[in-house]
């Protein structure tokens, strides 16, 4: 069972990461053995939110610079995610998002330390669409 001190030094190490007050990771629900138990979602307001109801053609997404994570959920059809500014296709693609499931990721590192500026997406069959909210 982890000491006291780990479990300060961990809910420290989060807040840093997770941009959550103090007040908000005390508030965090806790599992029985001492491990935080607080959703992926950041506890933030949405930095941009994008609709689109066709998505025939490859789509790209310049994702605001701040943008650590972004939540996609598909209607219609799957849907097909590349990261970065290169078209995305059925045979080239990073992330699948199942229909009618809402799926969450945080924006990798291209490289070093910059993350991904912009994410491409494209339906797997005809009627897809998508909405994505960067966080």
């Amino acid at each position: 069972m982890p000491i006291a001190g780990d479990i300060n030094n961990r809910v420290k190490d989060s807040i840093i990461e997770s941009r959550e007050t103090p007040n908000q990771a005390a508030q965090a629900a806790v599992a029985d053995d001492g491990m935080s138990l607080r959703p992926l979602t950041p506890a933030t307001t949405a930095l941009a939110r994008t609709v689109d109801p066709t998505l025939s053609a490859s789509t790209e997404i310049v994702l605001n610079a701040a943008t650590k994570f972004i939540r996609v959920y598909a209607t219609g059809q799957d849907v097909y995610l590349k990261w970065g500014a290169d078209d995305v296709t059925a045979s080239n693609f990073d992330e699948i998002c199942p229909v009618g499931q809402v799926v969450d990721f945080y924006v990798p590192f291209s490289s070093g330390t910059t993350r991904y500026t912009a994410i491409n997406l494209i339906e797997r069959a005809s009627a897809a669409a998508v909405v994505v909210i960067e966080k």
